[in-house]
């Protein structure tokens, strides 16, 4: 691919989304933008170039080439540290200190909601034993695409087989006729979903005792990194915890929160 060309999506997709590519990341930049040649119907990136700058792209195309630009990349329970963490310890401690019993969650950048269903499976569990619990979930990314997959609430065999179990996937899903799984509504009536861009104003103004941002900063640099992580802190209760992904911390980025293993797990928390 001609490296101008590409130069030019990189800060496309910069500008709308906030996300880079650095240069070792290209590859998987390239790879998306052939794929959208493939699906759009437009022959070469020559062309795809010209209708960017002529504005000559449908909404529905334009959207299309922003999803792919974008890692949906997700699977039920996945990092099981994280997973048996919250069922074991995180949830029950924050519902033992809550004379209410509500629990807020916000999964952002959700996808096609499998991490926000691996949340509300455990909630759900959680609350045979505590039966004034109640509890909701948020849900937030970038992509209509993917936000109208999560609202549905259906799921692929294949998406199925990847992090859930047997007893899982027949207590909290239904089998279609279509072959598909369906999210039984105990769960899937606790969500609630909002298109956002990170980089842009939130349109969500509750406070949560849990928000997963896992897998993301990444994508940012680091004054994109201190920009969102200084708004997720007007989000959060007392006694909040944030949850990145694996490779993700907050050195150099933010001194408000202390680093806290916890069963396993770490997560970040304001710092007294």
């Amino acid at each position: 691919m001609d490296k101008t060309e590409v130069s030019f999506f990189v800060s496309l997709i910069e500008k709308e989304l906030g996300i880079d590519y650095p240069t070792q990341n290209i590859y998987q930049l390239e790879g998306r933008l052939e794929s959208f040649l493939r699906s759009s119907g437009v022959k070469t990136l020559t062309e795809l170039k010209s209708k960017f700058e002529l504005n000559e792209l449908s909404s529905f195309q334009r959207e299309q080439f922003f999803d792919l630009a974008t890692n949906n990349e997700t699977s039920f329970f996945r990092d099981k540290n994280l997973f048996d963490c919250l069922h074991r310890t995180l949830f029950p401690n924050l519902i033992s200190q809550k004379t209410d019993k509500k629990l807020k969650v916000w999964s952002m950048a959700s996808s096609t909601g499998q991490e926000a269903v691996s949340v509300g499976i455990i909630l759900q569990q959680l609350s045979n034993h505590e039966p004034q619990l109640e509890y909701s979930i948020y849900l937030s990314d970038v992509s209509h695409t993917v936000l109208d997959r999560a609202r549905k609430g259906t799921y692929s065999e294949l998406e199925m087989s990847r992090g859930l179990d047997n007893i899982d996937r027949h207590k909290y899903f239904s089998l279609q006729t279509d072959g598909t799984w369906k999210v039984r509504d105990e769960i899937h009536k606790r969500f609630k979903y909002t298109q956002m861009n990170l980089q842009e104003s939130w349109p969500i103004y509750e406070q949560f005792d849990l928000i997963l941002l896992r897998n993301v900063l990444i994508y940012f640099d680091v004054t994109k990194r201190k920009r969102i992580v200084e708004k997720l802190t007007s989000h959060l209760n007392t006694n909040a915890f944030l949850a990145f992904g694996a490779t993700e911390n907050l050195i150099g980025i933010s001194d408000e929160f202390e680093s806290i293993l916890i069963d396993g797990a770490y997560f970040y928390k304001r710092k007294a």
